[in-house]
């Protein structure tokens, strides 16, 4: 009877042993499948990221390589008309150069974005900048684009104009791209531009007498695609890209029919801070 009970209880641990390594087994393939499932989800998400950065990019390249350009036709079409009118004169040569200095500035847009898709970050570089020089060349690159919409240009800033601490080209694309969705919503018009600074920063102010936004695009305005006049929609989020890569802020505040106001802010030169 004894004997029985043993060679019972031996079956007994033996059942549970084998239910137990089952178990344990498959807990193990679980958890390998568990593992798989999420690399294989993590490298989904990867690709998808992968592939939306690429879109971005090559979105962001199409529309930072329009601005310089539209800026060479206006050039080119201001020369061309001098040179039927037989009114060659200085102005016809400062519209060349012109078109010369945007082409290289087009050359540097296009090595910048080949560095960018190389991942290479830390050739964005930040120096000291008079942001009103920035101001007063991004104003006479865009006279002659102003001039199609009978627009004009009024710039205002402060005696103590502070130095920032930027990158000279990247803030002045910024000024550009706001210049050029002004000039889009305004005929007739004024663009004014108002520099001044407070403790910390430099306060770039661009305002137009335009037809303003309405609240329902103002609300998104930042989003990529956004647009209320069928452009594509990415100028402001690449300029806010900007501001806040530079440790700024930008804001719109707008009216319909009365106009549209961006501010943005760029730190200052630190020994300009008075922080």
């Amino acid at each position: 009877m004894v004997l029985n009970n043993i060679f019972y209880m031996q079956g007994v641990v033996t059942h549970v042993f084998l239910i137990f390594t089952q178990c344990f087994m498959l807990s193990i393939s679980y958890a390998a499948t568990k593992d798989a499932e999420k690399r294989l989800a993590e490298e989904n998400a990867a690709l998808d990221s992968l592939s939306r950065m690429k879109s971005n990019y090559m979105a962001n390249i199409s529309h930072e390589l329009k601005t310089p350009l539209t800026i060479m036709g206006g050039y080119a079409q201001l020369s061309e008309w001098d040179i039927k009118d037989n009114v060659v004169s200085e102005d016809t040569f400062i519209h060349l150069r012109k078109i010369s200095e945007e082409a290289g500035r087009l050359a540097q847009l296009v090595s910048g974005m080949l560095n960018v898709a190389a991942h290479i970050e830390d050739t964005i570089t930040f120096a000291p900048a008079r942001p009103q020089d920035i101001i007063n060349e991004a104003a006479v690159l865009y006279k002659s684009i102003l001039t199609a919409n009978n627009n004009r240009i009024v710039i205002y800033a402060e005696n103590n104009n502070p130095l920032i601490n930027a990158n000279y080209g990247m803030v002045l694309q910024v000024i550009v791209n706001l210049i050029n969705n002004a000039n889009r919503h305004t005929k007739g018009g004024t663009i004014t531009i108002t520099l001044r600074r407070d403790d910390v920063m430099a306060v770039f102010i661009i305002e137009d007498n335009g037809e303003g936004i309405s609240d329902e695009i103002l609300n998104n305005i930042f989003q990529r695609g956004v647009s209320g006049a069928g452009s594509t929609g990415l100028g402001l989020p690449i300029c806010k890209e900007i501001v806040e890569t530079h440790g700024g802020e930008i804001v719109i505040e707008s009216e319909i029919n009365k106009g549209t106001a961006v501010t943005f802010t760029i730190p200052l030169y630190k020994e300009d801070s008075q922080a």
